[in-house]
This record gives C-alpha cells, structure tokens and sequence, in this order.
C-alpha cells in the first residue's frame, strides 16, 4: 500500500500529522539548503536545527500530496558574542510521492529575534560615534 493509499484512510488531522512527521523526517533537505545557512551563517548561533514543521495547507492527489508549511529552528547562542537572533522560521511548498519520496520548493528563511522586537542587539563603542 502506498503512502497516499495510507492517508484516504486517515483522519484529516491524522493525514496532516503523518505528513508533518514525514516532512521533519527529511528535515536534512532544509537545513542543508543555501537559503537555511545563508541565514544561520548571519547569527551568531550554532548549531541550527529545524525543531518543528507545521503543515499549513496540503491535497492529496492521486500520485501525488502538495502542500504549504512552516518550520522553527534554533540555535545556541555564542555567549562571546554579541546576540543576533536564535530561530528561524520559513516555509516552503512540498510535493511527496507515493513512495514517501519528498521534494521541497520555495524555500524561504528569515531570522527570528524573538522578544527583540525584530531587531539585532547591536553593540556601539561611544568613541567611534561622531558627535
């Protein structure tokens, strides 16, 4: 039986989190991504990893699912370091086969500065400021 055969069987809210387990299964296919390091690569934390995906929209087809969803990763703060955001969040359009074969579009990333109100905390040395 194959994976979508598996899911007309379910519940949708059991359809959305066997995709969402699927999804976090292959979380490698985000993390590895130019778009995911090019963001993590702008903090100063280390490692990021996707903790969570949230499936926002899917359809299931007949050879194939697609859908919307969102993730959140963080990483660990360099306390030598002045802080520039922990998480990230994105979202992306997927497409899964009958064979549990996953593929990823429309990647996204952007930095999450959590309670700092969208902002960096960033550091000024008063001597080098012009008056």
């Amino acid at each position: 039986m194959s994976f979508i055969e598996k899911l007309k069987v379910l519940s949708k809210a059991q359809q959305k989190e066997a995709v969402e387990e699927l999804l976090y299964a292959g979380k490698d296919q985000i993390e590895d991504s130019e778009e995911f390091i090019d963001r993590a690569a702008e903090t100063n934390a280390q490692p990021f990893d996707v903790d969570a995906i949230d499936v926002q929209s899917f359809q299931i087809g007949t050879i194939q699912i697609t859908g919307k969803a969102t993730f959140g990763a963080s990483g660990e703060q360099d306390e030598e370091k002045p802080s520039n955001a922990t998480e990230l969040a994105g979202e992306f359009t997927f497409t899964i086969d009958a064979d549990e074969g996953t593929t990823l579009s429309d990647l996204s990333v952007t930095l999450d500065y959590g309670d700092d109100d969208d902002e960096p905390n960033i550091i000024v040395d008063d001597e080098d400021q012009d008056e």
